[in-house]
């Protein structure tokens, strides 16, 4: 029995060093095949490493080399020249044209007489006979009138009838009749007409007709004295033909 554990034990350890060396021949063929394989491949990336390290030293060495290209000048951008507003002239001050000096009213002299029909001026107050002349108003003998107030102011007076007078060349004289004319409120720029008569006791409308185919009657006048304090006095003065 001994000895056949000996011869076994024998032929296990040849039977391991069979295994052992397959085992180890296996391996280097594996490693001899690997490296066969990977050996090209190294080779292959040493070359195209060193090609890569060469070209980019050739390409430094141009880039370092060669001049420097002298940057293209920017063209400088074409800035239009401001345009140049003239200053507005500024018109002189024209000078205020002289304003016209007012021409003062030219009052009627006091001793004027006037035609029928034409206007007494006095201190803005205008008084006109009007051109109708002496009228028969029942029996009595009277005219017209026209006031104007030109004072810029209303006006308020009156004047007695007494006032008014017609006479003769032939110096006979009569009056107005006794009542009164009165003016309230006579507005500025305004006018108002209004009628004289002569007293029926002093003259008639008929002897006055009688009177004016006297030949010794060469005119009549018809006056107003004190009509208003800015007219004092008017008369008006009309021939007689024969």
């Amino acid at each position: 029995m001994t000895y056949s554990v000996v011869k076994f034990l024998r032929h296990w350890r040849i039977f391991i060093g069979v295994l052992f060396g397959v085992g180890l021949l296996s391996g280097f063929t594996v490693f001899l095949t690997t490296s066969a394989f990977y050996r090209p491949q190294i080779e292959v990336r040493q070359q195209i490493v060193e090609r890569t390290v060469v070209v980019t030293a050739v390409v430094m060495a141009t880039s370092t080399s060669a001049p420097a290209r002298a940057p293209t000048p920017t063209a400088a951008p074409v800035v239009a020249a401001p345009t140049v507003i003239p200053p507005t002239a500024v018109p002189a001050p024209t000078a205020r044209p002289p304003q016209p000096t007012p021409v003062p009213i030219q009052v009627t002299d006091a001793g004027a007489t006037l035609k029928f029909g034409e206007t007494w001026v006095g201190q803005g107050l205008n008084l006109t006979l009007l051109q109708r002349g002496p009228y028969n108003n029942d029996g009595n003998v009277c005219f017209d009138f026209l006031v104007e107030n030109r004072s810029g102011s209303n006006l308020n007076f009156e004047m007695p009838a007494s006032n008014f007078y017609l006479e003769l060349s032939t110096g006979k004289k009569a009056t107005g009749r006794s009542d009164i004319v009165s003016f309230n409120d006579l507005g500025s720029g305004s006018r108002r007409s209004f009628v004289r008569c002569v007293a029926p006791e002093s003259i008639s409308y008929n002897q006055f007709q009688a009177e004016k185919r006297n030949p010794n009657v060469a005119f009549y006048v018809i006056g107003v004295r004190d009509f208003n304090s800015r007219l004092p006095r008017a008369q008006w003065r009309e021939g007689v033909t024969h």
